[in-house]
């Protein structure tokens, strides 16, 4: 991108200012409207699934992508043919992890992740029972206990390495059980019962809790019916990763919501979430679950968003989606060689469905212009994302650039007591200022429609990372500000300019420009076991080891001890640059 230094004019003629004003609006409407075309010059988009299956006919039972290009899914009957299947490119390739096509293993289901290495899958062995698997690596697969219910699982998440919580509801009753040590062992930390009032009457009947979601590492939620209670909906709520639960009675949701029936919730944050009861009516909550309003849609029997604003549906072949954070919806029959039997998610552009026979099939959304695959079928593109952030951004590095190529045109000039930036640059940063503080409330609300919503642990990578990379350049201009010398402004500017490059990096993955950055297992917890908020770990930039060329007398003015001294302040400058991108990492907790 081209930087343009912009200098002051003076003149003593008004017309020629007026003339030079206005061919300086001309020229900053120019680069504006490069930077950010007009929408009737956007490209218009069209979604496209293309086939990425599995090259044998298998039964794929679930599919979880952590990202864009990893995910797993499984497959099996309940008596033979039980597989887990990895794929690193999007689908591209597929290799096994467990079982294979042929054995007397039964199924492998529902795939759960906290990242790229992190993750467990169930594997049924008698009515309501299963071993429970784990990886700590994504390669290798160990049983680390097992799951008892009394009929059958209706849902289970991890919240860190180590925090879990599943849901057992039947007719009889519901109960939510934790473990706190991965899986080895559970204990049950809520059993479902409450006193409803029925034709006038008091009753005491039990919960049948059958979707359980958490939002965030603290507060998760479940919902359920119970039996002589018809139209009540019975939402228990924790606020401190399930160790305590609260049951809200919620009368006149509609539909049977007694026993037997499906129902399914995501929530999109702490207090926003959807659910799908019985008869397949859609519900909508913005106040944590304690009323719910009725929404005109027919959705599948499971929801899940990308985003707080594109979520998707799908019942057999027919796909409900939104892309208004979930007031309005819409469905198209899409035409794949089998049903649907279950989905993923894992950004606004790029999702999969996975059925019988080996079908896997991903969604992208590609340029109108572009021809249509033969194999491919037709969807509706989900929208791009549309935030001032990106071009900010952007305006922030070319500012930064421009700061460094006038302060190393002056920099031999400066005496190492010297506030260069009072000297020489003060506009310069000034401006730069300004426009970091213009980015402040942009990063709230581009948080509050695009964060991934999909995994708890990136569903809160955004809420630490932007907000930490933009304290950083903060910090960083204030360091420059008070900078004293050539070697500690040129330091003070490359600490500024990483910051600046975290930041750019960030916004790019944030908008789907480049893939988001797991590490796993060589994550480092922001506090206590790992089950809080994500943390962005930015490894400090390493001190410049003194230079024998900037040792010499800060009076000397040759013109040979002005040129080594610029040339240590810019071998300095290098230097630290280079080895903070190195340790500039996204981390996540354990």
């Amino acid at each position: 991108m081209t930087r343009r230094a912009l200098q002051s004019i003076r003149t003593g003629t008004l017309g020629i200012a007026a003339l030079l004003l206005i061919l300086f609006a001309s020229t900053v409407a120019t680069l504006d409207s490069q930077r950010r075309p007009a929408s009737a010059s956007r490209p218009a988009w069209k979604g496209i699934w293309e086939p990425v299956s599995y090259p044998e006919d298998v039964h794929f039972t679930d599919v979880f992508f952590v990202n864009p290009e990893v995910g797993w899914a499984t497959s099996g009957t309940p008596y033979e043919g039980g597989m887990l299947i990895r794929t690193r490119d999007a689908g591209a390739s597929w290799e096994v992890q467990l079982g294979d096509r042929e054995s007397k293993e039964p199924l492998f289901q529902s795939p759960y992740f906290l990242d790229e290495t992190t993750g467990w899958v169930l594997q049924p062995t008698a009515v309501g029972k299963y071993k429970l698997l784990r990886t700590t690596d994504g390669e290798t697969w160990q049983q680390v206990g097992a799951i008892q219910t009394d009929w059958g699982l209706q849902g289970y998440v991890f919240l860190s390495k180590s925090v879990g919580l599943y849901v057992d509801g039947n007719d009889n009753r519901g109960r939510i059980a934790r473990t706190t040590d991965g899986g080895r062992t559970w204990r049950d930390v809520f059993h479902c019962r409450a006193k409803i009032v029925v034709d006038g009457l008091s009753r005491d009947v039990d919960c049948n809790l059958k979707a359980l979601h958490f939002p965030t590492a603290t507060v998760g939620y479940a919902v359920g019916g119970g039996h002589g209670a018809k139209q009540t909906l019975f939402v228990a709520k924790t606020e401190d990763g399930g160790n305590r639960w609260t049951l809200t009675v919620v009368p006149d949701v509609g539909g049977d919501l007694e026993v037997y029936h499906d129902q399914e919730i995501f929530f999109t944050d702490e207090n926003t979430g959807y659910a799908h009861l019985a008869e397949k009516r859609l519900y909508r909550t913005t106040d944590g679950g304690r009323t719910w309003t009725g929404l005109v849609g027919t959705p599948g029997p499971e929801i899940k968003f990308a985003d707080p604003e594109v979520g998707w549906s799908f019942d057999g072949a027919r796909l409900s989606y939104t892309t208004d954070g979930g007031k309005r919806w819409s469905s198209r029959e899409l035409s794949f060689p089998a049903a649907v039997h279950a989905f993923s998610l894992p950004r606004r552009n790029r999702g999969y469905v996975v059925g019988e026979h080996g079908m896997v099939f991903r969604y992208t959304v590609v340029p109108e212009a572009d021809p249509t695959p033969a194999s491919a079928v037709e969807a509706p593109a989900m929208p791009t994302f549309e935030s001032e952030l990106d071009d900010r951004v952007e305006t922030v590095d070319d500012q930064v650039e421009a700061l460094e190529a006038q302060f190393e045109s002056a920099a031999a000039s400066f005496a190492d007591t010297t506030v260069v930036v009072d000297a020489c640059c003060m506009q310069s940063v000034n401006n730069l200022q300004s426009t970091v503080d213009a980015l402040t409330p942009l990063v709230p609300q581009f948080l509050g429609k695009y964060r991934n919503v999909n995994l708890i642990l990136a569903g809160l990578q955004f809420l630490g990372i932007l907000p930490d990379h933009l304290a950083q350049v903060k910090a960083a201009l204030k360091t420059l500000r008070q900078a004293r010398g050539p070697t500690a402004t040129a330091t003070a500017l490359t600490e500024l300019s990483t910051a600046i490059d975290a930041l750019t990096a960030t916004t790019r993955q944030a908008f789907q420009k480049e893939p988001m950055q797991y590490l796993g297992a060589n994550a480092v917890p922001a506090s206590g076991d790992g089950a809080g908020a994500m943390t962005v770990q930015s490894d400090p930039p390493a001190d410049a080891a003194p230079s024998e060329a900037v040792t010499a007398d800060s009076s000397a003015t040759s013109e040979v001890e002005a040129e080594a001294k610029q040339r240590a302040a810019e071998e300095a400058k290098k230097k630290v640059k280079e080895e903070a991108k190195k340790r500039l990492k996204i981390r996540f907790p354990r």
